[in-house]
Order: C-alpha cells, then structure tokens, then sequence
C-alpha cells in the first residue's frame, strides 16, 4: 500500500492536539499512544513529529543587563503600569459585569468532511474563525484519510467557505466535483445536519460547564469523532459501526482480502 504523506497542516494539527492533551495522561508516551489512532497516524510517527516540534522551538536568550539598568528598566515598567491601571480603572465599570456572567466566553466554529457511503467522519477542524482555512483543513485531512480519492462528489451548502476560489481550486485539483445545496433547505444536506446536530447536543451543550477555550473544544471533539466512527451504531449501516461497515464491504468484494 503506498504510504500516505501528511501535510504540514496535519503535522502540526497533530502536535497541538499531544501538547494541549499531555497533561491527562501519567507519560508523553501514554499521550502518544492514546492521539495517535484518533489522528489517524502511528504512535512513533506522532512522536517524531513532536521530536523535530521541540528541536524547532529556539529557546530564549536573555540579555545580560547591569544592576543599573535593571532598576531603570523596572522604574520605567512601574510608571507604565500606573498609566494602565489607571486606563483600566477607569473602563472597568463597562466591562467587570460581562466578564462576572462569561468569563471564557468566545465563538467556535467546527466544519466536518462525512463519507456518506459508511458515515464515518474523515475530516474535522474546530476554530475561532469560520474561514476558508478552516474548512481547506478539514478537506486536507479527509483526503488523506480516504488515500487521496478519484472522481468522487463533494456536496456542501452554499457557504461563502465553500464556494471561495481557494476550496473550489481545491476540489478540483483532487479530481473531486462540487456540488452545492439549495439555500435553506436543511432536508438537502440531511446527513450533515444530523451530524451537526448530534455533535451540538452530546459535545457543546452536554460539556459546555467545562469549556475553558478552543483547546477544550479540540480535544472533545477529537474524542467524539474517535467515538462515533468507532463506536457508536448507525441504523442507516443497519446498526454496525461505520469502520466495521466498510470492512464488511471491502470484505465482499476483496474475498482474500486484497484491496485493489
């Protein structure tokens, strides 16, 4: 089989989700081993993109300065932190009563790429900005999932994200063909609702109490992706799990198990 080449987007996807994630698990290796999968990598390819992560990181040089100059450094420090509290003191009165009721208030945004032949979710991005970045990345991610595909069609909603001359490029440069919903027709992209609205109900609103910033909601939703193509049953696949409906099928046709 010819061994898929991640790109660097997906490299560094991966390395943010083991940093932000590291602090759950007793060992780096134990982190490893516990991303990887739901990345879609080896555990000893993730690590040696964390490894050449951390030889990258320049570490800081701090410049040697006299006793002098680090009393004046600090006098010009303590002047400007007086200005600013000042500034702040008096603005605090129009903003102290929305930081009191959320205080980690912010948007995100989550574009996820379905197979609709087993259901399974091949590609996902969580952000703060609903762009066309955003939904290039869940693209990326889910071409390489399904090994680069030919001739397959892309069906999204009318998105300024999606019709952007970048994503459109994009799609067909991979040989994939666009195809775009009608305006406010939910029962258009039916699948993808349904998706969206499960997600919103068991990931969102159920661990919305815990959200403390976008890491939060990255790391949730790669555990719920992890679960709902591996674990969870889908009625339409006749109550098997999206993985094991594509083994069955590639079973059918590969008797010896040889895939074309």
């Amino acid at each position: 089989m010819t061994k898929l080449k991640y790109t660097p987007e997906i490299r560094e996807r991966a390395v943010q989700l083991l940093i932000e994630s590291k602090k759950d698990y007793p060992s780096n290796w134990a982190a490893v081993s516990a991303i990887a999968p739901k990345i879609g990598c080896t555990p000893e390819t993730l690590h040696v993109w964390y490894q050449k992560h951390l030889d990258q990181q320049n570490p800081i040089k701090v410049q040697q300065i006299s006793d002098q100059e680090k009393m004046k450094q600090m006098e010009r420090e303590i002047k400007e932190l007086k200005r600013a509290n000042e500034i702040l003191r008096k603005a605090a009165a129009f903003f102290i009563q929305a930081e009191l009721d959320r205080p980690h208030k912010c948007w995100v945004y989550t574009a996820f790429i379905i197979d609709v032949f087993s259901r399974a979710i091949v590609g996902w991005k969580v952000s703060t900005r609903m762009n066309t970045d955003m939904v290039l990345d869940a693209l990326e991610q889910a071409l390489h999932d399904r090994g680069m595909p030919k001739n397959v069609i892309h069906h999204s909603d009318r998105g300024v994200q999606y019709l952007s001359i970048r994503y459109t490029n994009r799609l067909e440069a991979a040989n994939l063909r666009a195809s775009v919903g009608t305006t406010g027709d939910s029962y258009d992209n039916a699948l993808a609702e349904t998706v969206n609205g499960l997600y919103k109900t068991e990931v969102i609103e159920y661990l919305k109490a815990d959200w403390q910033g976008l890491a939060d909601v990255q790391l949730a939703t790669l555990n719920w992706v992890d679960w709902f193509n591996k674990k969870r049953v889908h009625s339409a696949l006749g109550y098997v799990l999206p993985f094991e409906f594509e083994e069955i099928y590639y079973d059918k046709i590969n008797p010896l198990g040889q895939l074309a």
